[in-house]
């Protein structure tokens, strides 16, 4: 066995490399996949136009890295960048809203916060 696995021993150099650039994709995609829906989750209460848009915004550019990396290597996700970072940094200030909105609204329990949710709903 190697470093990376039996299996990847027998890729040659190009297969391994491949085999990399999608693993480091992946994780990439991991380690801001868990924040990103949990402030889809909050954002989307108060603000679900926004949050669908900006969200899908998050995913084109996410899938736009993914080719640019495994295409042109590291130089390729430089162009996804900017869209992926600036999702990333809007997605914090409308949930900081979201929750100031909520928090405005005095439910103290989850059944007055259940309570304010369903006027929420009725007022749109």
């Amino acid at each position: 066995r190697g470093s990376c696995g039996r299996y990847t021993m027998e890729l040659g150099y190009k297969g391994w490399m491949e085999f990399n650039k999608a693993q480091r994709i992946h994780y990439n995609y991991l380690e801001s996949i868990s924040q990103i829906l949990c402030m889809m989750l909050i954002c989307g209460l108060q603000f679900p136009i926004v949050t669908a848009t900006i969200g899908a915004v998050y995913l084109a550019a996410r899938l736009w890295f993914q080719i640019g990396y495994m295409v042109l290597g590291p130089r390729g996700r430089m162009y996804a960048v900017p869209f992926v970072m600036l999702t990333q940094f809007g997605f914090p200030v409308f949930t900081m809203v979201s929750l100031g909105y909520l928090a405005s609204k005095g439910s103290s329990t989850i059944a007055e916060a259940e309570i304010v949710a369903q006027e929420m709903l009725k007022a749109d």
